[in-house]
């Protein structure tokens, strides 16, 4: 068999999507639109969100696959994938509002040390149900408020736990000026006894009057902690003047290293099931068991302190035989495992969220790769490939739902072929 040279395989050009077979056998896939390929399976057991091409966020029905746009460049990202996820917030969706009525569950109404606080509009912007929280007065007292999401015994919790919290904020009229606005959890215990409270960074510098999705990941700290309540918290100085009204949509709580896309409730919890992408014909993409490459395209939306991402995976509905790429904390991860033995499993490099990155894996007996970017090629010249691979799944382990992925996959390659060291940089490069 003839191997195309790298200056052929190139990755198909952005927009394309279509799957194909040329007389290599190189099988080629670009998930910018909205399509997935013949053969591949997709399921998710729940509603789940995304963005229109013009950058509103839209609910697609269960079993929908989500190819996602960028909601601020309006530019196609992709596949996205997600591992399961609950809000624990049940209104995030501000239901019951009204001017100078609060949402159901939510506090944020009256006046503290001279500064009155009030709902003043609410509405839908970009398919983000908000209201508008105006902020007014001379303070008397170095003091504070807060817009609380929750009351508090709804959210159970626990020590050492890490939380993550995320909202769409903006400042639509006046300005930010003398205050600090932060993201707050507070701990409570059984008797909902103040216990303390965990500050993500201040945000008033950075807020515009355009709405900008700010997220905050926080870790409790008391033992006695038994419920958390999110809110935005406000602070100022005595004798300042405040006048502000800050847009707030959309606000998620879970029980989390870091948020994922924004899961909508109304009148209770609410849990976006795992997206589960599957090829289990390998014969579609005329799948060689002794040698191959592997090429994927793809974006992190978060990367967590623990755990593993698992992007794609060719595996025999076990973990003893499997190819696949990795995420994990110290960076990006292949892994070669035939019959129970891990043969390559090389850190090739840490990459950051929101980030597009290429990665080549290629294999055969005793000469195994890894490449990410161009950059210099990872290799082991010993090992077995693994035998009875029979699946190949995007996003998640594939033989259970654990390790799922937060992100967005952009194009995959596949060739039957080993393709050589200079040929993994070129084509990730």
């Amino acid at each position: 068999m003839t191997v195309q040279t790298a200056t052929r395989d190139v990755l198909m050009p952005i927009g394309q999507n279509m799957t194909y077979q040329d007389n290599n056998g190189l099988w080629r896939h670009s998930f910018l639109t909205d399509g997935l390929p013949a053969g591949m399976a997709f399921s998710r057991a729940s509603a789940a969100t995304d963005f229109s091409p013009t950058g509103a966020l839209q609910t697609e029905n269960p079993d929908v696959p989500r190819f996602d746009i960028n909601p601020t460049t309006l530019a196609p990202v992709g596949l996205l994938l997600e591992g399961a996820r609950t809000n624990a917030i049940r209104n995030s969706q501000a239901a019951g509002v009204a001017l100078n009525t609060n949402p159901t569950n939510w506090s944020g109404r009256g006046t503290v040390a001279g500064i009155t606080t009030e709902i003043v509009g609410f509405g839908t912007q970009n398919g983000l149900s908000y209201i508008d929280w105006q902020l007014s007065g001379t303070s008397t007292a170095a003091s504070g408020t807060a817009l609380l999401f929750e009351t508090n015994t709804a959210i159970a919790a626990a020590n050492n736990q890490p939380w993550s919290l995320s909202a769409w904020y903006a400042c639509v009229a006046g300005s930010t000026a003398n205050m600090t606005i932060n993201q707050r959890l507070r701990m409570l215990d059984s008797v909902a006894t103040d216990l303390g409270s965990l500050n993500g960074s201040a945000m008033q510098g950075a807020l515009t009057t355009t709405m900008q999705r700010f997220s905050s990941t926080v870790t409790t700290t008391h033992a006695s902690t038994t419920n958390i309540r999110p809110m935005l918290n406000i602070a100022w100085a005595s004798g300042v003047v405040i006048n502000a009204t800050l847009r707030v949509a959309a606000p998620q709580c879970g029980q989390n290293s870091f948020p994922s896309s924004y899961i909508p409730t109304t009148s209770a919890s609410a849990t976006r099931a795992v997206d589960l992408a599957t090829f289990s014909t390998l014969g579609t993409i005329n799948f060689n068991p002794a040698e191959g490459t592997i090429i994927a395209e793809f974006e992190m939306a978060n990367i967590g302190s623990t755990g593993t991402q698992r992007i794609l995976q060719f595996h025999d509905g076990s973990a003893s035989n499997r190819l696949s790429f990795g995420l994990t904390s110290s960076g990006l991860v292949p892994l070669v495992v035939s019959s129970g033995t891990v043969v390559f499993n090389p850190t090739i490099s840490s990459v950051s969220p929101n980030t597009v990155y290429k990665i080549a894996l290629a294999y055969k007996a005793n000469d195994f790769g890894g490449c990410l970017n161009g950059g210099t090629v990872v290799t082991t010249t010993t090992g077995n490939v693994p035998v009875g691979l029979n699946t190949l799944s995007l996003g998640n382990n594939g033989y259970d739902t654990a390790a799922g992925m937060f992100g967005w996959i952009r194009r995959l390659t596949y060739a039957p072929v080993r393709y050589s060291n200079t040929q993994l940089q070129a084509l990730t490069a």
